[in-house]
């Protein structure tokens, strides 16, 4: 249907309503809305964070929780043969493991500033030593998956890099009170 019998006056009217919808002012529509950009800030702070936090936390529990630690043991044999010593390779991998653990709680906390760094710093070296020479020196289906881990590396350092921007003033429940004193100033 058309109004006064025309289509493109028709289409002119509903471009116009529509473009007011969208338009008008964001507290009625807002007001709509089953929940506040509070509660979905607060909602994907906290699911983010849970699923970033799970990689580090579920790859250091898989180890600790092996009765046998085999896993533990196939990291350090790996690093021998990539030419640290045997005292060094399971002292580093013990590091290693603390580093995964405190900083994936701290960034499941909140504590960006804290987490990050240590995340950091674990993943530099395991994506240069663990990942990248090996990728250098082998070939085929080998040399491609380390460096689909240095990519997948480089791409969480580059996450923590945002995680360590944002600091402790983000932490979430101050993101929920700046929200809330945003709302209520556009009110």
């Amino acid at each position: 249907a058309s109004f006064n019998g025309s289509p493109s006056r028709s289409l002119s009217r509903s471009v116009h309503c529509s473009r007011h919808f969208f338009t008008s002012s964001r507290l009625s529509f807002s007001a709509r809305l089953p929940f506040s950009a509070t509660m979905v800030s607060v909602m994907f702070s906290v699911v983010g964070r849970v699923f970033f936090a799970a990689v580090f936390l579920l790859s250091a529990m898989s180890t600790l929780l092996d009765p046998k630690l085999e896993n533990f043991k196939q990291s350090v044999a790996y690093m021998e043969q990539n030419g640290f010593p045997s005292k060094i390779a399971q002292e580093a991998r013990w590091a290693s493991l603390g580093m995964e653990l405190i900083g994936a709680v701290l960034i499941l906390l909140g504590k960006y500033e804290l987490g990050a760094p240590i995340l950091i710093a674990f993943l530099i070296p395991v994506t240069y030593f663990m990942h990248f020479v090996p990728a250098t020196q082998s070939t085929g289906t080998d040399a491609t998956n380390d460096f689909i881990h240095v990519l997948k590396n480089v791409a969480l350092i580059g996450a923590l890099l945002v995680f360590a921007a944002v600091g402790r003033d983000q932490h979430i429940g101050e993101v929920a009170a700046r929200l809330e004193a945003r709302k209520a100033k556009t009110s």
